[in-house]
């Protein structure tokens, strides 16, 4: 081996030390737990009961919470990786013990929506509601969706909060969506789409 090239192999070495880390995907802060029907997938990816419910991997957000209560409530969170302060999306995740149809169901959650947003109004003292409770969703599935902010001026946050339950093989699974941001209307909607579930068989058809 020439000078030429042991020159060039020690100029590698050096910038491969310099070169800066990928982003993190998951905050150091998460533990990945055991069973409860979690799985994770790649990177920052999570799949539910064998893949009913997945969060795809991606670069664009950062896992930042994510824990099972001793009931078998999942709750995660996922932050957009480009501006984590600002953007967000917090999840949870339950199955339904009672067996019920998908009108039943989608009954259940309107009610349920009704019962989150007027608890994280409580526990936000300068939260406001923008609205009513809205219906949105497939033919079948039926999502419940509510606006709100908080705050003022450059720390105002907007957000919007979305619950559903979906029917499958005779099972009902209890979902709770809510992102915020401190952008517009366009950031709002940009990060609800990013940051969201994939289904094995799409319960909003």
């Amino acid at each position: 081996m020439g000078k030429f090239d042991c020159a060039w192999i020690a100029l590698a070495a050096a910038l491969a030390a310099v070169t800066p880390a990928a982003t993190q995907q998951v905050s150091p802060a998460v533990v990945w737990p055991q069973g409860a029907g979690l799985e994770r997938m790649g990177g920052n990816g999570l799949s539910i009961d064998g893949g009913l419910a997945s969060a795809p991997e991606s670069p664009e957000y950062i896992l930042t919470a994510l824990s099972v209560s001793d009931d078998g409530i999942i709750r995660f969170s996922y932050a957009d990786s480009e501006t984590e302060a600002a953007g967000a999306c917090d999840f949870t995740f339950r199955r339904v013990e009672r067996a019920i149809d998908q009108t039943q169901a989608n009954a259940l959650a309107e009610r349920l929506a009704e019962i989150e947003m007027r608890a994280l109004r409580d526990t936000r003292r300068d939260l406001e509601l923008v609205g009513g409770i809205e219906a949105r969703g497939g033919a079948v599935v039926r999502h419940y969706v509510q606006s709100y902010v908080q705050g003022e001026g450059a720390d105002r946050l907007r957000g919007v909060g979305k619950t559903w339950i979906f029917v499958r093989d005779g099972k009902a699974y209890y979902v709770h969506k809510r992102c915020q941001t401190r952008g517009g209307e366009a950031m709002l909607a940009e990060l609800d789409q990013r940051i969201g579930l994939d289904y094995r068989r799409d319960p909003t058809t």
